[in-house]
């Protein structure tokens, strides 16, 4: 090593920060807003502070603080706008129910285990907190919702009067598909949502417990093979 470079070496080790009051100030900044300021929101402070420095400079010396902001999660929303007809809101924030199987309520959550995205899919008795049956799937569907459904269905012989509170998702805005219903043996009394606007073929075929049916004035296509072979 030259012997002018050490000295150029030595000479800078003992010089004074020449940031040492902006690293200062970004610290400040950043605490004072809990970490959630990344680079530009600090240098946009620190110019209402009367403090310029270049963006890529607060960029740099926060990179040498380690001084990282918080990246907000990104979290699933089921709703995506009107895609099919909205039910009206029953419940009204009433969620208290005097019997079982009077109230139930659903929704899509995204679980996030390491790198994995995970949806449950859950329906709730509003009368004690009771998970009564539920869905994990690897991407939010239709298929995952009918199979929750179908459980739930299942586990009862009568339902009657049964409300089915979730949000406005793009899930629960769909039509009664075909063959939706088919072999279900736990359907008595059956009130369709307002939200149901067309009913598929062979929707409830061979449904040997359905006694009767309410269609709301939203249904404006229903297939002639809708209800074949009900009993």
């Amino acid at each position: 090593m030259a012997r002018s470079v050490f000295y150029y070496h030595l000479k800078r080790l003992k010089a004074k920060d020449k940031y040492a009051s902006g690293k200062e100030m970004i610290k400040s900044i950043f605490y004072a807003h809990k970490g959630r300021y990344g680079y530009r929101r600090v240098t946009a402070e620190m110019r209402n502070n009367d403090v310029v420095l270049n963006h890529k400079t607060v960029q740099r010396l926060m990179g040498q603080m380690r001084l990282r902001s918080q990246i907000r999660k990104v979290r699933y929303r089921s709703y995506k706008g009107a895609v099919g007809r909205i039910a009206p809101n029953i419940i009204n924030r009433d969620f208290a129910a005097s019997t079982p199987n009077r109230k139930w309520a659903t929704d899509v959550t995204q679980i996030n285990i390491g790198s994995e995205k995970l949806y449950l899919s859950p329906i709730l008795d509003m009368f004690n907190g009771e998970i009564l049956s539920y869905n994990i799937s690897r991407s939010p569907n239709l298929e995952q919702i009918y199979d929750m459904l179908d459980k739930a269905f299942a586990r009862f012989d009568c339902l009657d009067g049964l409300i089915l509170h979730s949000d406005q998702g793009w899930q629960y805005q769909h039509s009664i598909g075909d063959w939706a219903f088919d072999g279900c043996t736990s359907l008595g009394n059956l009130v369709i949502p307002d939200s149901v606007t067309s009913i598929g073929d062979g929707a409830f075929k061979i449904c040997s417990s359905l006694t009767s049916i309410s269609i709301p004035s939203s249904v404006t296509s229903i297939v002639r093979n809708a209800f074949s072979c009900c009993i």
